[in-house]
């Protein structure tokens, strides 16, 4: 994130934070010390003493008093999922090739951009609806609608005869059956 001015010599990521004396240390080597209360959520960091002497003021922020650093709750979270990023880019960019066009494709072509229901189970079941949307139209435009269509007629009749060849055996059975009683 570039700082207010567009200079990504100063942006935050360029202020190194010291979790044990709970302070930051901008480029210039000044230290920016935390203003907020203890329970405050996102704390904020400054210096306006040796913002007002920087050499750099003007490429680090607009403010006149001088540059502010908020950090929140989650900042360390966010760090080390940066960190992750970084140090995994090409895993990222194939699962980007793999993946993620998958997901925009459902939620901006088929327009699922929310669930519908409520619960795992059936947010579970109707993203699995979506899925199976997403691929139908995959195989419709792959081989078409008439070869799919036969497709599903060969197997609705190799169904139909599975289930009259095991009913013509279970007759069968059960005449065996009736004439060992008899």
């Amino acid at each position: 994130m570039p700082s207010h001015n567009g200079n990504e010599a100063y942006s935050k990521d360029k202020f190194i934070y010291n979790k044990e004396n709970n302070t930051y240390t901008c480029p210039q080597g000044f230290i920016m010390t935390c203003s907020s209360k203890e329970e405050t959520v996102n704390k904020v960091y400054k210096n306006f003493a040796a913002c007002k002497s920087c050499p750099v003021k003007e490429d680090c922020t607009k403010s006149e008093r001088g540059r502010k650093i908020t950090r929140g709750e989650y900042e360390e979270v966010y760090e080390r999922a940066d960190k992750r990023y970084a140090d995994n880019k090409d895993l990222y960019h194939q699962r980007q090739m793999i993946v993620e066009h998958v997901f925009g494709t459902v939620k901006r072509t088929l327009g699922f951009y929310y669930f519908l229901l409520r619960g795992n189970e059936k947010v579970k079941a109707e993203s699995h609806m979506h899925f199976f949307a997403y691929n139908l139209k995959r195989v419709i435009n792959i081989i078409g609608t008439e070869k799919l269509t036969e497709y599903f007629k060969a197997r609705i009749l190799l169904l139909f005869l599975s289930i009259t060849e095991n009913k013509q055996k279970w007759v069968q059975n059960v005449i065996l059956s009736c004439s060992n009683v008899a």
